[in-house]
This record gives structure tokens, sequence and C-alpha cells, in this order.
């Protein structure tokens, strides 16, 4: 069952979601043909980096239609992102904290996506919660 939208709209509302205070964020949503395949959010938890030691950033909400095309572009962008902001590694799916809803319910399966340090493109790992087909 997808999310409420009233909870997203205060999960991405700077205002209600105090996180943004203390995350770096990019949002990216996908369109194809006209029609909107994807998105995905990119985060840095400044505080946690610092708490850490790390440069960690991490990805969440990734969506797509079954197009590895559109999953490949919006992992890049998020990528590249943190690149930019001087992180070291991508991890997810992970919202803004370890609390924070990155799929769709206990049915969902979970897998975490790693980029090494200096070698784009070549993945240790890469999976992540997947939501069954809408059932009525």
């Amino acid at each position: 069952m997808p999310p409420i939208y009233m909870d997203e709209w205060d999960y991405f509302n700077p205002r209600k979601n105090r996180a943004f205070g203390y995350c770096d964020t990019t949002m990216m949503l996908a369109w194809k043909g006209g029609r909107l395949v994807g998105r995905i959010m990119g985060i840095i938890n400044r505080r946690h980096n610092e708490k850490t030691q790390s440069r960690t950033a991490r990805f969440a909400l990734l969506e797509t239609t079954d197009d590895q095309e559109v999953a490949h572009a919006l992992l890049t962008h998020v990528e590249e992102w943190a690149g930019s902001k001087g992180m070291t590694k991508l991890i997810g799916p992970f919202g803004f904290n370890d609390q924070d809803p990155e799929g769709y319910g206990k049915e969902t399966d979970y897998v975490v996506y790693k980029i090494p340090r200096g070698r784009p493109h070549q993945h240790t790992a890469i999976a992540w919660r997947h939501r069954p087909p809408f059932s009525g």
C-alpha cells in the first residue's frame, strides 16, 4: 500500500521536519517519454558524520519503473552530488535517521547499496526495498 500523502508532505517540508536543519538533501524525479518513472532523495546527515567522523551520504525513497536505465540515472545523480560535497561513501536505503521510512512495509526486501571510494559504478552490493504491485 502506498504511503499516506499527508505523511509524505510533512516528511518533505523543512518547516515540519527538523532534520532539514542538520542535513543536506537533493531530490530528483525521473521523466521518460513524458511520464514520471522514478524518484530518489540523497541525504547527508552532518550530525551523524561529525559524530562518526565519516563522510557518508545516504539515498532514500528510491522508486522506479522496471527500467535499469532510470535506476542507474537516479543513483548516479545522488552519487555525483554526494561526491561534489566531499562524501566518500553512499549507503541506503536510509532516511534522515535510522527511524525514518525507507520503504513500504514489512513485506519488502531490504538490501544495501554501497559505492567504494574512487571506484564509481563498481558496486559491492546493490538492491533496495521492493514494493509488490498494488493488489486492489
